[in-house]
């Protein structure tokens, strides 16, 4: 093993030139859909790497991170654009990887990585840039997950008892995929609960389905509902609403909820 790591050591040869002159990027971040109606707080790195190649059976190329310079921007709602600039890029260095990353909201925008031909959620197939290549600006789109809301509510006039418990799930209809899903409780005294289902990737294909179950209504609300119509996830999807009609009487059912609602 030690004679191994020798030979590894031996076999490194590392490109490392001089201390040159910085520079700056500018990045203009667009949207792959027209808006967004929340926030985004967006970290976007550039790292500088150093090419390192390692002699061995097959072939290996290695870039280690040497520095790497940060800028934060928000993208506010409504917005499908902000530019922001990162300064004080190294010159020194054989490649550059320009990370994004959201803030907590990688349920709206996951992490990705710049590519020409758009960005990946992939470390492995992000593009490294060589210096003399770096342009003066880079114009990218954002990856962005989908979203589906609405509320749950009961008749006009009707207050839940009790604690009613739904589960709120979004199906691919072609494939029987469960994309997102979600508990939302609507509490004793309410009469309706907002809900949001997030991170739910786009696809062009994608016939979405909404189903709502309730988990714990067993002998006052039907069982399973379904909204009327399938939507595509490539925009986001608002008042996808659902009415119940809370049945008279249904106090009596809170014991059954326990022993037959079992999943």
């Amino acid at each position: 093993m030690k004679q191994l790591i020798l030979f590894i050591g031996l076999v490194i040869y590392s490109v490392q030139g001089a201390a040159q002159e910085d520079r700056s990027l500018i990045i203009n971040l667009g949207l792959d859909v027209p808006s967004i109606d929340r926030d985004l707080d967006l970290e976007i790195t550039v790292s500088n790497h150093s090419f390192v190649v390692v002699s061995i059976f097959p072939f290996v190329s290695i870039r280690p991170i040497t520095s790497q310079q940060r800028v934060f921007t928000r993208l506010t709602a409504g917005q499908s654009e902000v530019l922001t600039t990162v300064q004080q890029i190294l010159l020194d260095t054989v490649s550059y990887v320009v990370e994004i990353n959201c803030l907590g909201c990688t349920d709206t925008v996951p992490r990705q990585f710049y590519r020409p031909e758009g960005n990946t959620t992939a470390s492995v197939n992000s593009t490294f840039i060589n210096p003399e290549d770096l342009p003066e600006q880079i114009t990218t789109r954002l990856i962005t997950r989908a979203q589906i809301s609405g509320q749950l509510s009961l008749l006009p006039d009707q207050i839940s008892e009790r604690n009613l418990v739904f589960e709120v799930s979004a199906t691919d209809v072609v494939t029987g995929t469960i994309v997102g899903s979600q508990i939302f409780n609507l509490g004793a005294g309410e009469s309706s609960v907002n809900y949001f289902l997030r991170g739910i990737t786009r696809r062009p294909t994608d016939e979405i389905e909404v189903v709502v179950r309730c988990r714990q209504c067993i002998g006052v609300l039907p069982n399973i509902q379904t909204f009327d119509q399938t939507f595509s996830t490539q925009e986001d999807v608002f008042a996808v609403d659902f009415v119940f009609d809370a049945q008279a009487g249904f106090l009596i059912n809170g014991v059954l909820d326990l022993i037959l609602d079992t999943d």
